[in-house]
């Protein structure tokens, strides 16, 4: 069996996360201590990962304060006068999008991580479909 287990925190909002991957071993020390229980296939039975019982693993209460300074610029109004990075980002200079075909499942996770649910090229693009009327 070399197959290696996730092992999974949940939250105090009941939000499950993986927090490392295990040896099966490793796993197995675990249910014999009390600190982990199974988690079952609903339709199989297998174990598919392990809870912890001991980690709680707390929600993020604040984003980095630099990450905080630039979503709170892009939750502001908005300057109607594109800058050169906003430029760039439209004429491709900055590279593709990397968030533009997330889902909203995606974009909440990114959040979660501290990030801007979108990024540089993204925002400009919307930018200039709002100022033009072409969505």
């Amino acid at each position: 069996m070399s197959k290696s287990i996730a092992l999974w925190v949940t939250d105090e909002r009941g939000i499950n996360s993986i927090r490392r991957y295990l040896k099966p071993e490793e796993a197995v020390r675990m249910v014999e201590q009390n600190t982990a229980e199974p988690v079952l296939h609903n339709q199989t039975g297998a174990i598919v990962a392990l809870r912890s019982l001991r980690e709680v693993r707390r929600p993020v209460s604040a984003p980095h304060p630099a990450m905080q300074a630039i979503m709170e610029r892009r939750s502001k109004a908005s300057c109607t006068a594109f800058s050169k990075a906003e430029v760039e980002a439209i004429v491709g200079m900055r590279g593709k999008s990397r968030t533009a075909h997330m889902t909203e499942d995606q974009r909440a996770e990114r959040i979660r991580q501290r990030w801007c649910a979108e990024d540089l090229v993204e925002s400009a693009q919307q930018k200039l479909a709002v100022y033009t009327g072409v969505h």
